[in-house]
């Protein structure tokens, strides 16, 4: 299974039919035809069943919704096709790196183009995937932070004078060290930098990208999870 977000639409791509169930329920079923998501305004989660050869007309179709956006699309693809590759000839690959950064039960968060968001940015020629994620979470927000593990790997597929990109993000845990300097990089657009109770991350991941509501959701599990029984 690849699994990405498109539009900021989770999509999932599978080409063994005895996959698509996975314990999900969908809203709308249906075999692809071409304008299949133009005459649509299912909001829920779909299942798309296609041949390979149209996938490539399917992800443009997804990339060009503007309103009352599917919360997930299931793809299923019939016959054995080298998914990876497929996405790599239909998307330009890029590399970025970023970082759940805390501070005792907060978060790190950063505020731009009306949307909450977590530090990160590209890897630079020569540089190392841990090292571009401390460096942009301190020219993001003037936080020095150390990387404890890395985390997470999350893939956001969208669309740049008319190039259709795949970032690929490597996401670290880390734990600030020095805060004092803090300050939004107004050059990349950055309004506001806040930490953020864990408590209080509900609201604020409403209105966020379901690719870091999905990241956040899964480093809460996983705190549930490591935390030593009393």
């Amino acid at each position: 299974m690849q699994l990405f977000f498109l539009h900021n639409i989770l999509i999932r791509i599978l080409n063994h039919p005895d996959l698509w169930n996975m314990g999900l329920t969908y809203d709308f079923i249906s075999l692809y035809r071409p304008d299949l998501l133009a005459t649509s305004s299912h909001t829920g989660d779909m299942l798309i069943q296609v041949e390979s050869g149209h996938l490539k007309t399917l992800l443009n179709e997804i990339s060009q919704i503007s309103h009352k956006k599917p919360k997930s699309i299931t793809i299923l693809i019939n016959d054995e096709y080298d998914i990876p590759l497929l996405l790599q000839q239909h998307f330009r690959l890029t590399k970025a790196a970023g970082g759940i950064v805390t501070k005792e039960n907060q978060v790190l968060m950063i505020y731009r183009g009306n949307t909450w968001d977590l530090p990160k940015g590209r890897i630079e020629k020569g540089e190392s995937t841990l090292n571009a994620a401390v460096r942009e979470v301190n020219e993001e927000c003037g936080v020095k932070a150390v990387a404890k593990t890395e985390f997470y790997t999350t893939w956001h597929a969208f669309q740049t004078n008319h190039a259709n990109i795949l970032k690929q993000t490597t996401w670290y845990v880390m734990e600030c060290i020095d805060d004092t300097q803090m300050a939004p990089q107004k050059e990349e657009a950055i309004e506001q930098v806040a930490w953020i109770h864990t408590t209080q991350l509900q609201p604020i991941l409403e209105n966020s990208y379901a690719s870091i509501r999905l990241l956040l959701q899964a480093y809460q599990n996983h705190k549930v999870l490591v935390q030593p029984s009393p």
